[in-house]
Protein backbone atom coordinates (compact mmCIF):
# COMPACT_ATOMS: atom_id res chain seq x y z
CA UNK A 1 0.00 0.00 0.00
CA UNK A 2 1.60 3.46 -1.00
CA UNK A 3 1.72 6.32 1.62
CA UNK A 4 -1.21 7.99 -0.47
CA UNK A 5 -3.43 5.11 -0.16
CA UNK A 6 -2.57 4.87 3.63
CA UNK A 7 -3.17 8.30 4.39
CA UNK A 8 -6.59 8.25 2.49
CA UNK A 9 -7.85 5.26 4.54
CA UNK A 10 -7.20 6.98 7.67
CA UNK A 11 -9.27 9.51 6.44
CA UNK A 12 -11.68 7.67 5.43
CA UNK A 13 -12.25 6.55 8.69
CA UNK A 14 -11.83 9.98 10.46
CA UNK A 15 -14.96 10.41 10.62
CA UNK A 16 -16.27 7.54 12.13
CA UNK A 17 -16.92 7.52 16.52
CA UNK A 18 -17.80 4.74 18.84
CA UNK A 19 -19.22 5.61 22.26
CA UNK A 20 -17.57 3.89 24.80
CA UNK A 21 -17.92 3.27 28.44
CA UNK A 22 -15.58 0.77 30.40
CA UNK A 23 -16.29 -0.93 33.68
CA UNK A 24 -13.80 -2.14 36.03
CA UNK A 25 -13.52 -3.62 39.17
CA UNK A 26 -12.75 0.42 40.91
CA UNK A 27 -16.01 1.44 39.14
CA UNK A 28 -17.14 2.41 35.52
CA UNK A 29 -15.32 5.33 33.39
CA UNK A 30 -17.25 7.51 32.47
CA UNK A 31 -19.30 7.60 35.67
CA UNK A 32 -22.52 7.58 33.54
CA UNK A 33 -23.04 7.48 29.57
CA UNK A 34 -20.63 6.73 27.20
CA UNK A 35 -17.47 8.87 25.92
CA UNK A 36 -17.84 9.57 22.18
CA UNK A 37 -14.14 9.03 20.72
CA UNK A 38 -12.40 8.35 17.10
CA UNK A 39 -13.03 4.57 15.75
CA UNK A 40 -9.81 4.10 14.60
CA UNK A 41 -8.14 5.03 18.24
CA UNK A 42 -6.42 2.48 19.90
CA UNK A 43 -8.50 0.92 22.89
CA UNK A 44 -5.75 1.34 25.01
CA UNK A 45 -5.92 5.37 25.16
CA UNK A 46 -9.47 5.16 26.79
CA UNK A 47 -8.24 2.43 29.06
CA UNK A 48 -4.88 4.53 29.93
CA UNK A 49 -7.73 7.61 30.53
CA UNK A 50 -9.55 5.25 32.58
CA UNK A 51 -6.85 3.95 34.98
CA UNK A 52 -6.15 7.52 35.54
CA UNK A 53 -9.33 8.48 36.84
CA UNK A 54 -10.26 5.98 38.80
CA UNK A 55 -6.76 6.00 40.62
CA UNK A 56 -6.46 2.18 39.65
CA UNK A 57 -2.40 1.46 40.89
CA UNK A 58 -2.20 -1.73 38.94
CA UNK A 59 -3.23 -3.90 35.76
CA UNK A 60 -0.57 -6.29 34.66
CA UNK A 61 -2.68 -9.12 33.67
CA UNK A 62 -5.82 -6.93 32.85
CA UNK A 63 -7.79 -7.77 29.66
CA UNK A 64 -10.52 -5.56 27.85
CA UNK A 65 -13.52 -7.73 26.71
CA UNK A 66 -16.85 -7.09 25.17
CA UNK A 67 -20.25 -9.17 25.49
CA UNK A 68 -21.69 -10.27 22.20
CA UNK A 69 -24.37 -13.00 20.72
CA UNK A 70 -21.58 -15.60 20.38
CA UNK A 71 -20.10 -15.03 24.11
CA UNK A 72 -17.43 -12.49 25.90
CA UNK A 73 -14.21 -11.79 23.46
CA UNK A 74 -11.20 -10.49 24.17
CA UNK A 75 -9.87 -7.45 22.62
CA UNK A 76 -6.47 -6.72 20.82
CA UNK A 77 -6.04 -2.86 23.44
CA UNK A 78 -3.14 -2.14 21.02
CA UNK A 79 -5.61 -1.83 18.18
CA UNK A 80 -8.00 0.60 17.10
CA UNK A 81 -11.81 -0.11 17.25
CA UNK A 82 -12.06 -0.81 13.92
CA UNK A 83 -9.39 -3.27 13.76
CA UNK A 84 -11.50 -4.76 16.40
CA UNK A 85 -14.59 -5.02 14.93
CA UNK A 86 -16.51 -2.54 17.22
CA UNK A 87 -18.96 0.25 15.91
CA UNK A 88 -21.19 1.82 17.48
CA UNK A 89 -22.16 1.78 21.42
CA UNK A 90 -19.64 -0.28 23.26
CA UNK A 91 -19.51 -1.31 26.78
CA UNK A 92 -16.15 -2.85 27.70
CA UNK A 93 -15.34 -4.64 30.50
CA UNK A 94 -11.84 -4.24 31.98
CA UNK A 95 -10.45 -6.10 34.60
CA UNK A 96 -8.14 -9.60 35.63
CA UNK A 97 -8.44 -12.67 33.12
CA UNK A 98 -10.43 -14.31 35.92
CA UNK A 99 -12.67 -13.20 38.48
CA UNK A 100 -14.80 -14.76 41.35
CA UNK A 101 -17.76 -13.46 43.01
CA UNK A 102 -17.59 -12.91 47.19
CA UNK A 103 -19.73 -12.20 50.11
CA UNK A 104 -18.76 -12.74 53.54
CA UNK A 105 -20.81 -13.44 56.13
CA UNK A 106 -19.83 -12.62 59.92
CA UNK A 107 -21.74 -12.66 63.28
CA UNK A 108 -21.86 -8.69 62.98
CA UNK A 109 -23.50 -8.77 59.43
CA UNK A 110 -22.81 -9.69 55.72
CA UNK A 111 -20.41 -7.70 53.52
CA UNK A 112 -21.18 -6.19 51.12
CA UNK A 113 -24.78 -5.71 52.80
CA UNK A 114 -26.47 -7.04 49.41
CA UNK A 115 -25.01 -9.43 46.46
CA UNK A 116 -21.79 -10.01 45.23
CA UNK A 117 -18.31 -8.22 45.04
CA UNK A 118 -16.57 -9.26 42.08
CA UNK A 119 -12.84 -9.47 42.62
CA UNK A 120 -9.41 -10.99 40.97
CA UNK A 121 -9.14 -14.96 41.49
CA UNK A 122 -5.99 -14.21 42.30
CA UNK A 123 -6.50 -11.58 44.89
CA UNK A 124 -5.97 -13.16 48.56
CA UNK A 125 -8.22 -13.93 50.46
CA UNK A 126 -7.65 -11.36 53.81
CA UNK A 127 -7.93 -8.51 51.37
CA UNK A 128 -11.57 -8.93 51.13
CA UNK A 129 -11.76 -9.84 54.69
CA UNK A 130 -9.65 -6.56 55.60
CA UNK A 131 -12.21 -4.68 53.69
CA UNK A 132 -15.49 -6.49 55.20
CA UNK A 133 -13.31 -5.95 58.84
CA UNK A 134 -13.41 -2.27 58.38
CA UNK A 135 -16.82 -1.74 56.58
CA UNK A 136 -18.60 -4.11 59.28
CA UNK A 137 -16.39 -1.67 62.09
CA UNK A 138 -15.52 -5.21 63.35
CA UNK A 139 -13.05 -4.99 66.29
CA UNK A 140 -11.52 -7.83 67.20
CA UNK A 141 -11.45 -11.06 64.85
CA UNK A 142 -8.28 -12.61 66.20
CA UNK A 143 -9.03 -16.67 66.23
CA UNK A 144 -11.22 -15.75 63.55
CA UNK A 145 -11.53 -18.03 60.50
CA UNK A 146 -12.60 -17.92 57.39
CA UNK A 147 -14.95 -21.02 55.97
CA UNK A 148 -16.67 -22.09 52.49
CA UNK A 149 -19.07 -25.07 51.20
CA UNK A 150 -18.11 -27.09 48.71
CA UNK A 151 -19.08 -30.81 47.67
CA UNK A 152 -17.48 -32.47 50.42
CA UNK A 153 -18.67 -29.81 52.57
CA UNK A 154 -17.33 -27.43 54.90
CA UNK A 155 -13.60 -26.69 54.61
CA UNK A 156 -11.27 -23.70 56.33
CA UNK A 157 -9.62 -21.83 53.68
CA UNK A 158 -5.72 -20.11 54.26
CA UNK A 159 -6.67 -16.60 53.93
CA UNK A 160 -3.08 -15.95 53.16
CA UNK A 161 -3.30 -17.65 49.36
CA UNK A 162 -5.68 -16.93 46.44
CA UNK A 163 -9.00 -17.73 45.61
CA UNK A 164 -7.18 -19.54 42.95
CA UNK A 165 -4.77 -21.41 45.35
CA UNK A 166 -7.74 -21.94 47.61
CA UNK A 167 -9.41 -24.37 44.51
CA UNK A 168 -12.33 -21.23 44.86
CA UNK A 169 -14.18 -19.59 41.38
CA UNK A 170 -17.42 -18.65 40.60
CA UNK A 171 -19.38 -17.63 42.89
CA UNK A 172 -18.04 -17.65 47.13
CA UNK A 173 -19.94 -17.37 50.11
CA UNK A 174 -17.43 -17.13 52.76
CA UNK A 175 -18.52 -17.76 56.16
CA UNK A 176 -15.90 -15.39 58.80
CA UNK A 177 -15.86 -16.17 62.57
CA UNK A 178 -14.95 -17.41 65.72
CA UNK A 179 -13.05 -20.98 64.94
CA UNK A 180 -15.80 -22.36 67.81
CA UNK A 181 -19.54 -20.91 66.72
CA UNK A 182 -23.25 -21.65 66.65
CA UNK A 183 -26.22 -20.74 64.39
CA UNK A 184 -28.88 -19.37 66.43
CA UNK A 185 -32.62 -18.85 66.01
CA UNK A 186 -34.79 -16.82 68.16
CA UNK A 187 -38.83 -17.33 68.13
CA UNK A 188 -40.62 -14.82 70.62
CA UNK A 189 -44.49 -14.57 70.86
CA UNK A 190 -43.60 -10.37 69.01
CA UNK A 191 -41.80 -13.00 65.82
CA UNK A 192 -38.20 -14.59 64.94
CA UNK A 193 -35.10 -13.13 64.96
CA UNK A 194 -33.59 -13.39 62.29
CA UNK A 195 -36.72 -13.11 60.39
CA UNK A 196 -35.28 -16.52 58.42
CA UNK A 197 -32.50 -18.40 58.82
CA UNK A 198 -29.87 -18.43 61.69
CA UNK A 199 -27.47 -15.79 62.91
CA UNK A 200 -23.82 -17.32 63.40
CA UNK A 201 -22.06 -16.47 66.75
CA UNK A 202 -19.30 -17.56 68.64
CA UNK A 203 -20.31 -20.33 71.16
CA UNK A 204 -18.10 -18.74 73.73
CA UNK A 205 -20.91 -15.91 73.53
CA UNK A 206 -23.10 -15.30 76.32
CA UNK A 207 -26.79 -15.83 75.15
CA UNK A 208 -27.79 -12.81 76.55
CA UNK A 209 -26.42 -10.47 73.72
CA UNK A 210 -28.76 -12.22 71.39
CA UNK A 211 -31.14 -12.13 72.69
CA UNK A 212 -30.87 -8.46 73.14
CA UNK A 213 -30.72 -8.11 70.00
CA UNK A 214 -34.06 -10.18 69.30
CA UNK A 215 -35.39 -7.31 71.87
CA UNK A 216 -34.30 -4.47 69.79
CA UNK A 217 -34.93 -6.08 66.38
CA UNK A 218 -38.83 -7.04 66.77
CA UNK A 219 -39.23 -4.38 69.40
CA UNK A 220 -40.39 -6.28 72.61
CA UNK A 221 -40.89 -3.60 75.37
CA UNK A 222 -40.68 -5.98 78.38
CA UNK A 223 -38.97 -9.24 78.84
CA UNK A 224 -39.14 -8.88 82.88
CA UNK A 225 -39.90 -12.29 83.38
CA UNK A 226 -38.87 -14.21 80.31
CA UNK A 227 -37.27 -17.32 80.32
CA UNK A 228 -35.04 -18.59 76.78
CA UNK A 229 -35.30 -22.42 76.45
CA UNK A 230 -34.52 -24.93 73.87
CA UNK A 231 -35.92 -28.51 73.08
CA UNK A 232 -32.84 -31.27 73.43
CA UNK A 233 -33.17 -35.36 73.17
CA UNK A 234 -34.62 -35.06 77.35
CA UNK A 235 -37.39 -32.46 75.92
CA UNK A 236 -37.33 -28.96 76.70
CA UNK A 237 -34.72 -27.10 79.38
CA UNK A 238 -34.44 -23.68 80.51
CA UNK A 239 -30.89 -21.63 79.26
CA UNK A 240 -28.35 -19.15 81.42
CA UNK A 241 -28.59 -16.32 79.79
CA UNK A 242 -25.77 -15.01 81.44
CA UNK A 243 -23.72 -17.74 80.35
CA UNK A 244 -22.46 -19.03 76.97
CA UNK A 245 -23.67 -21.36 74.48
CA UNK A 246 -20.98 -23.84 75.15
CA UNK A 247 -21.50 -23.42 78.92
CA UNK A 248 -25.44 -24.18 78.20
CA UNK A 249 -23.66 -27.44 75.91
CA UNK A 250 -25.33 -25.91 72.68
CA UNK A 251 -23.48 -26.35 69.33
CA UNK A 252 -24.44 -26.51 66.01
CA UNK A 253 -28.08 -24.79 65.35
CA UNK A 254 -29.52 -23.47 68.54
CA UNK A 255 -33.03 -22.77 68.22
CA UNK A 256 -33.87 -20.68 71.23
CA UNK A 257 -37.47 -20.49 72.59
CA UNK A 258 -38.09 -16.94 74.20
CA UNK A 259 -41.46 -16.01 76.12
CA UNK A 260 -42.79 -15.21 79.55
CA UNK A 261 -42.73 -18.96 81.89
CA UNK A 262 -46.24 -18.41 82.02
CA UNK A 263 -47.21 -17.47 78.72
CA UNK A 264 -48.48 -13.51 77.64
CA UNK A 265 -47.49 -11.18 75.06
CA UNK A 266 -43.84 -9.91 74.20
Amino acid sequence: MSAEQSQEGVSKHDGEFVEISISTLSGSFPTAGFNRIPAHQKLEVELATARHQLEIKDVSGWVATVREQAGTRELDVDKSYLENGLAGRIALHWGPRELVEISVETPEGSFPTEGFNRVSADQKIELELATAKHQLELKDTHGWVATAEGPAGKRELDIDKTYRENGLSGRVHIHWGPAHSVEVSIATTAGFFPTEGFNRVPADQKVEVELGKAKHELKIKDTAGWIATVIGPAGKRELDPSKSYTENNLSGKVEIDWGPKEGGGG
